[in-house]
């Protein structure tokens, strides 16, 4: 497994909360949320490239992040879980949720990242980055051209991060049937 910076606070609650953060944030953004919880079990940790966890090798993608978390659980005996994911944070949440052997009782997604729908303008943009990033590596265009393309996390990402970003964007519709999963408008903070 390998090395991730957690907290886990056992207050022997029925169940564990697990939070997973979003692209280019950490644990600590969930601190107000935290703060707010008696006498509840929680885990909140940096996910790999982010905080203070190390930046994960560039084989990593969607399925690698949920099965290090599954470790961790494994790894600390927590079974009965409520996810809380954020963006990135809900994508690895429906993975884990779908995928592997732990007992999730609900999950709670905000602004999470692979379910929205196809879009043709993102589609095209992609298509366009591509044909221009040949070019550049043919030498006909200069580098800063491909600048202006990408999301800020993308931009800001190192090298590395931005080759896992690339794996991780995917649509999560399947996942999402085998979870039988529901969206509520509550506000459950």
């Amino acid at each position: 497994m390998t090395k991730i910076n957690y907290e886990f606070v056992n207050n022997n609650s029925k169940s564990t909360v697990l939070f997973l953060h979003g692209w280019g944030l950490s644990g600590k953004s969930f601190d107000s949320v935290i703060n707010r919880l008696n006498n509840v079990s929680y885990i909140k940790l940096d996910l790999f490239g982010f905080g203070n966890t190390e930046e994960p090798k560039d084989y990593f993608d969607t399925y690698e992040y949920a099965y290090q978390i599954f470790l961790l659980l494994k790894k600390i005996n927590v079974d009965n879980i409520v996810i809380v994911g954020h963006s990135f944070g809900g994508r690895i949440a429906i993975i884990l949720s779908s995928i592997f052997d732990v007992k999730v009782n609900s999950i709670i997604l905000t602004s999470t990242a692979g379910l929205n729908r196809f879009n043709i303008i993102s589609y095209l943009k992609i298509k366009l980055y591509k044909i221009l990033k040949k070019l550049v590596l043919l030498k006909i265009l200069n580098k800063n051209i491909l600048n202006k393309f990408g999301s800020k996390d993308y931009r800001n990402a190192s090298y590395n991060m931005q080759k896992i970003l690339t794996k991780v964007n995917l649509f999560l519709t399947a996942h999402v049937k085998r979870i039988g999963f529901a969206i509520s408008k509550k506000i459950l903070f």
